[in-house]
């Protein structure tokens, strides 16, 4: 009909006109545009695209008066200005905006500011990042128990060389008795006392030389200090496991924040600082930073991690006692619209609902210069024609004469 004409044309003038909008865009090259579209293609399909994307964007920022050079679209609209609220979120899927982070659009600058301060707090309780220290923790204890492992064997290595010389030795002194010989017997036999008298004290054991105690010594030592790495490492796990945790469980907050802030940054553009003058005097030396040892930064670590693990702990129970109240909350509320349903309760309450919606629309219309289109009345019903009564049942045939 003439509607459907006329709307066929209105939306083939706005197609012309996002198309005229898109072109003069990517000439001028607004900085919103460049922010959030990025550089006009060179190709002319992808152009193509970049224009229409274009001018949807600039379709809403003309109809509805938003100047803002660096922000491109702003907060939106309120839920009651529904033609601007369509137009907003035309343009918004036109920035490529996706639809889970659309309430980041949509949200007031209050709201962003609230979403960067809840983030914020969940960082205050964050255990520190120690995976770097962890992991030199569990590599040095590697290799010490490695390099004190290379030590006793060679030490057992030494020891053993020691002893088979040891042996060479006893072996030529006995060698030495059996070849003992003199002039007549009696200095043969004096000979071989004399090679005899060295045996003993060959054949005693062998103490470790100095090198080989050294050498164990060395091994022990590296065997504790791996011990101790071990140790360390551990407390590093222990505190970079429960940083694992808070990182899962305050996520979803920190990227709605890290989202908020770009959000912020579109909307409110900060000016680049001028660059600062040189001072005429040097600046006051800075207050040194307090020097914490090793053992004592694990010690404060291994605290917030305690601390962090409470929290985590606690905000489980408080999630398990909101699940547990709606289980047994479940049955109750399904038995309440149960009741309702068989009692048809809640019937005039849809009833007044859907009367305030119709007066709203008229209210709208009214607003808008129309009438409320007139409802047509309800045909009377007639009354169904009265049923036919039933024909009377037929006399009974009795024979009167009957002989007293």
């Amino acid at each position: 009909g003439d509607l459907g004409r006329f709307m066929g044309e209105w939306a083939e003038l706005m197609d012309e006109r996002v198309e005229r909008l898109g072109q003069r865009v990517a000439e001028e090259q607004p900085e919103w545009a460049l922010d959030r579209l990025g550089p006009v293609p060179e190709d002319p399909i992808e152009r193509a695209s970049w224009e229409l994307r274009a001018g949807r964007v600039e379709r809403y920022r003309e109809a509805h008066s938003f100047d803002q050079e660096a922000d491109a679209i702003g907060q939106a609209p309120p839920p009651g200005a529904v033609e601007a609220l369509a137009d907003w979120e035309r343009a918004r899927r036109a920035l490529g905006v996706p639809d889970e982070l659309a309430d980041i659009s949509r949200a007031s600058e209050e709201s962003l500011r609230q979403s960067v301060e809840r983030a914020e707090r969940e960082e205050a309780w964050a255990p520190p990042y120690v995976g770097d220290e962890m992991a030199k923790s569990f590599g040095a204890a590697r290799d010490y128990e490695d390099q004190a492992v290379q030590m006793e064997l060679r030490a057992q290595e030494m020891a053993e060389k020691e002893a088979a010389e040891h042996e060479e030795r006893i072996n030529k002194a006995m060698v030495e008795v059996s070849k003992a010989t003199g002039y007549n017997e009696h200095q043969q036999a004096l000979a071989q006392a004399m090679a005899l008298q060295q045996v003993p004290t060959l054949q005693a054991e062998v103490d470790p030389s100095a090198l080989v105690k050294d050498t164990l010594e060395r091994a022990e030592t590296s065997r504790d200090i791996a011990e101790s790495m071990g140790e360390r490492a551990l407390k590093y796990q222990e505190v970079h496991e429960t940083r694992e945790k808070w990182f899962a469980e305050t996520q979803q907050v920190r990227e709605e924040a890290d989202y908020a802030r770009i959000e912020l940054e579109r909307r409110n553009p900060v000016a680049p600082e001028p660059e600062p003058a040189e001072p005429e005097s040097a600046p006051a030396p800075a207050a040194p930073k307090p020097h914490w040892s090793v053992e004592e930064e694990l010690a404060r670590a291994m605290e917030q991690a305690r601390e962090a693990q409470m929290i985590l702990e606690q905000r489980a129970q408080e999630r398990e006692q909101e699940a547990q109240r709606e289980r047994e909350a479940q049955p109750a509320a399904e038995e309440v619209e149960r009741e309702r349903r068989d009692s048809g309760m809640g019937i005039h309450d849809e009833y007044a609902r859907l009367g305030r919606e119709i007066a709203e629309a008229d209210h709208d219309i009214a607003a808008a210069g129309g009438s409320p289109a007139a409802m047509p009345e309800p045909e009377p019903v007639m009354a169904p024609p009265p049923a036919p009564e039933p024909p009377a049942p037929p006399a009974p045939d009795f024979d009167i004469d009957i002989d007293m």
